[in-house]
């Protein structure tokens, strides 16, 4: 990914302001998006810097079979990637709208004072084609947001997703708009377009968390903030102000990360990490253990953390049920309504250390996962034995 960034600002040379594109780039690389995405999604990672390579070459050679290439590409890896999930399946489902538009003739018909109009009219606007569209404009004007773009940090306890740019960005954004608009630089703006054409692809074809789906608008966003910066830099203030405002923004979120990992990110790798760190201290000699499933693939995990030992008889990678029974000298490690039972609520009693103490299970260590990760079965992580 890092070697497509370069490669596309170095096409660019020449084609766009130098100042403009240092500021791009910058841009990109302080991205808490970008950031997100190299941690924790490889493959994703890998796919934004092949379209990196390949809209780099499309604008150095002007081949239109090389952006036939790129759109064959976006379409193979989400449609690999998200299969039938994607959102423009949702829009296109037939059956999914006829549902609507029944329920729809439904709730009015169920009205106590009620409208009556010529059914002829009603059909014309209540009919699954016309729902196609009106949910097809509902996921277009879902693309420009500008929550998820500039502002999605101010309120990350409400909706975990990273935010593409810094809230200050929105001001060199707005004025880089302006000038691109209004300067009928027609070679800056097919760039601009054709970008934008391809995010809005990417978008449709895609699922998932919204800077996910929002993955290639990075670009454009980026040559338009740097756009802002050469009309801002005249202003020495200005310019100060919006760049110290953009590094503390930057040193706040590296800071919260940081201190905050297990929210930001994905929390199961985080509770496998525990489970196999914890099992090391273990004396299991003699003992199984019995790792839950709940979460993904223990397994893998496993081999990760202890190689070949996880292949031996010693373990077992399912979720278990303990209200009934359980067996003596096993190592149980999973989460508290594997020991209690399930709650449809994900509610637990404060004093459900003391009933698995009860059943004769002695709790060896447990950890609290910030985030639910397997709903009804609580948020405490377990190592339990039967001594």
């Amino acid at each position: 990914m890092g070697w497509g960034i370069y490669y596309i600002f170095r096409t660019f040379t020449g084609k766009w302001s130098n100042d403009g594109l240092k500021v791009a780039m910058i841009m990109i690389v302080i991205s808490p998006s970008i950031k997100a995405l190299w941690l924790i999604d490889p493959w994703t990672s890998l796919y934004l810097g092949l379209l990196l390579f390949g809209i780099a070459s499309y604008f150095k050679y002007r081949n239109h079979l090389i952006l036939i290439v790129i759109v064959a590409t976006i379409l193979v890896f989400n449609f690999w990637q998200f299969g039938n999930s994607s959102s423009i399946f949702r829009v296109f489902n037939i059956e999914r709208t006829q549902n609507e538009v029944i329920s729809r003739f439904l709730g009015e018909d169920s009205l106590s004072e009620k409208i009556n109009l010529p059914l002829f009219f009603r059909r014309a606007g209540y009919n699954k084609y016309f729902f196609v569209v009106k949910n097809l404009a509902k996921e277009s004007l879902g693309f420009v947001n500008f929550e998820s773009w500039f502002f999605q940090e101010f309120h990350p306890s409400d909706i975990k997703s990273f935010v593409i740019y810094f809230w200050p960005a929105v001001f060199p954004f707005f004025i880089g708009l302006w000038y691109l608009a209004d300067k009928k630089d027609n070679i800056k703006q097919k760039f601009v377009a054709v970008l934008i054409g391809l995010a809005l692809l990417n978008y449709f074809f895609s699922n998932g968390p919204i800077y996910i789906r929002q993955l290639l608008v990075i670009l454009p966003l980026a040559l338009i903030i740097g756009e802002g910066f050469t009309v801002i830099k005249k202003w020495r203030w200005l310019l100060g102000l919006i760049i110290f405002l953009i590094f503390y923004g930057f040193q706040a979120g590296i800071y919260d990360w940081n201190n905050q990992i297990e929210y930001w990110f994905d929390n199961r790798p985080l509770a496998y990490d525990y489970i196999y760190k914890a099992i090391r201290t273990l004396n299991i000699s003699d003992r199984s253990v019995e790792v839950t499933g709940l979460i993904g693939d223990s397994k893998k995990y496993c081999r990760y953390y202890l190689g070949k030992f996880c292949d031996s008889n010693k373990f077992s990678f399912e979720s278990f049920d303990l209200r009934e029974d359980h067996q003596k000298n096993k190592y149980y490690i999973g989460f508290m309504g594997e020991f209690l039972g399930p709650d449809f609520n994900n509610y637990f009693d404060s004093n459900w250390r003391q009933r698995i103490n009860e059943a004769g299970l002695k709790i060896v260590t447990e950890m609290k996962v910030k985030n639910t990760i397997a709903y009804r079965y609580g948020d405490y992580l377990l190592i339990a034995i039967d001594e």
